[in-house]
């Protein structure tokens, strides 16, 4: 799967930034443990927030030579959390120097049950506050602003403001990734989950088209397309949907699709629900809604749709009917979204999370992340994390014997298939 944006208000004068009040529950503890010269400062509301986000953003370096995350970017962050109906506040804690930011976290505070499951059986879970932190929120310029970082969490934790704190895929070999690759409070915490994340670097740093694939499999895609064109009598359009009226045709068809594909029995992709209406308002509202429809003769058959932020395409959810599996209409959707992209001078594509083999074929780039879950001492959290522990590792022992005995692939088009037929 791929993965999971407000008009940015900035402050007229830097001085507006330098007056505002910040707050934290653990501002004592803190106060012992961090140096004065980079104590954090707390935003708990919206408008703290954006001060905040304003001169972190302000002062970071260019996007080009890195992609970026749409979900961290004010434009998107803060929209979404004021307007998440499980979101009880905003959280963003920045590390300051006099000359410039040196580390940040961008969170929010909600309320959440963990996915917890034996085989097809969910298993009842307690309700958590929650600091969640989003991905591509955990930044530190040095292993010493890292470790301040980690004091943050630690006293949070203990101060039993929150239940649990949730980081979502962080880079390993980033700053704070590496400080808690030892854990946060003591070693083999934090029922870590590792992942690849995918990108492709569609443009260099001057602009030029990168070539990804090489001449033979460029060759392969080029055979695959005519073969989907002359299924169709070339009867193939593609729409592009970036405005806010376009928004209800986007999920009407994605929704269709979706609910003959194995998506809909798992409830993911886009779907007409207040969560998708609300990430699609809120990207199109800020100019960065880019969603796609595939239409072969007069019908839709696929569709992919994200946002483009900071010269980084998020691509957060696709599919297509089963039913042309055989000509791979997402496969053809996908390269021609990725050749308007580059046409554009569009620097990066990020294929979202998840471990979908498409994304290692047509990305250039990846990164190995890992995402934590560290509880507080309260009975609700405790419960939370023997059975977020015993569940993980269990599906990790299940994965690893498939991948082991070369049966993953067919494992996933078996489970995937019979999602479908139970759609239909």
């Amino acid at each position: 799967m791929p993965s999971e944006v407000e008009t940015t208000m900035q402050p007229e004068t830097s001085a507006e930034l330098e007056q505002a009040s910040f707050v934290s529950a653990t501002a004592d503890t803190q106060s012992a443990s961090i140096d004065d010269d980079f104590a954090p400062q707390v935003a708990c509301t919206e408008d703290e927030a954006r001060l905040l986000l304003w001169r972190w953003e302000s002062f970071s370096p260019s996007y080009g030579d890195a992609p970026s995350s749409l979900h961290a970017h004010s434009s998107f962050y803060l929209p979404f959390a004021t307007s998440n109906s499980a979101c009880r506040s905003p959280r963003v804690v920045l590390w300051d120097s006099a000359t410039a930011p040196r580390g940040i976290l961008i969170a929010r505070i909600a309320m959440t049950r963990a996915k917890c499951s034996l085989g097809p059986v969910s298993l009842p879970m307690p309700l958590l506050k929650t600091l969640e932190i989003v991905h591509g929120g955990f930044i530190a310029d040095s292993p010493e602003v890292a470790q301040q970082q980690l004091q943050y969490l630690r006293d949070l934790l203990a101060s039993k403001e929150i239940d649990c704190v949730a980081v979502h895929h962080l880079r390993c070999d980033s700053a704070p990734g590496e400080a808690l690759s030892h854990g946060l409070r003591q070693a083999d915490e934090g029922n870590p989950v590792h992942t690849e994340h995918w990108y492709t670097e569609l443009t260099d740093c001057n602009g030029e088209a990168v070539i990804t694939n090489s001449s033979k499999t460029r060759g392969s895609f080029r055979r695959k397309d005519r073969k989907l064109e002359r299924h169709f009598d070339n009867k193939i359009h593609i729409v592009e949907i970036t405005h806010a009226d376009q928004i209800r045709s986007l999920i009407t068809a994605a929704s269709n699709i979706g609910d003959q594909s194995y998506q809909g029995s798992l409830g993911v992709g886009v779907r007409d629900n207040p969560h998708w209406r609300n990430v699609l308002r809120i990207l199109a509202d800020n100019g960065q809604l880019r969603g796609f429809l595939l239409q072969a003769d007069g019908k839709n058959i696929a569709y992919a749709v994200g946002g483009l932020c900071n010269g980084c395409f998020c691509y957060m959810a696709a599919s297509f009917l089963p039913e042309h599996r055989e000509i791979a209409p997402g496969g053809y959707l996908l390269r021609r979204i990725l050749e308007k992209l580059q046409a554009e001078g569009v620097r990066w594509f990020d294929f979202g999370f998840g471990d979908a083999s498409y994304k290692a074929l047509y990305g250039n780039k990846n990164d190995r992340e890992v995402t934590l879950h560290f509880y507080s001492n309260s009975i609700a959290a405790q419960i939370t994390r023997l059975a977020d522990g015993v569940t993980r590792v269990g599906k990790q022992w299940v994965r690893a014997l498939l991948v082991k005995s070369g049966l993953m692939a067919w494992t996933k088009r078996q489970w995937r298939r019979r999602l479908e037929h139970r759609s239909k």
